[in-house]
């Protein structure tokens, strides 16, 4: 069973994003994230759009799934309807900040902290 996430890129028009079944954690997917820069990340979106999305993102870099003909694109990581078959939500800013949340809360979170608030990345 996978730890669903969307992953997005903050665009001048807005956002773009894809879907990603495994490894969502942030202890995981955070760092895969924040440190990619902007431009890579926003690769890695649009290859995925070519296909059902991403079925993980590690350090060897994206393995994505192969095309069926049912891509969805996302656009907007604020949305309820895009995030409700997800965990976590990433989002790769245009300052090259990431900012996440889970899934049952509202809150942007940008850095990753333990259960004591400290930082962890």
């Amino acid at each position: 069973m996978g730890t669903r996430s969307n992953i997005y890129v903050e665009t001048a028009d807005g956002y773009i994003g894809t879907y990603c079944q495994f490894d969502g954690y942030p202890e995981h997917m955070y760092e895969q994230v924040n440190k990619r820069s902007h431009g890579e990340v926003y690769g890695i979106i649009l290859k995925a759009t070519t296909t059902d999305g991403i079925r993980c993102l590690s350090d060897g870099g994206p393995e994505y799934y192969p095309p069926s003909g049912s891509v969805e694109i996302l656009s907007d990581p604020t949305c309820a309807q895009e995030a409700s078959p997800v965990n976590y939500t990433y989002v790769k800013l245009q300052d090259g900040s990431t900012k996440w949340r889970d899934g049952s809360h509202a809150e942007w979170l940008y850095t990753l902290r333990d259960e004591n608030g400290l930082t962890l990345a």
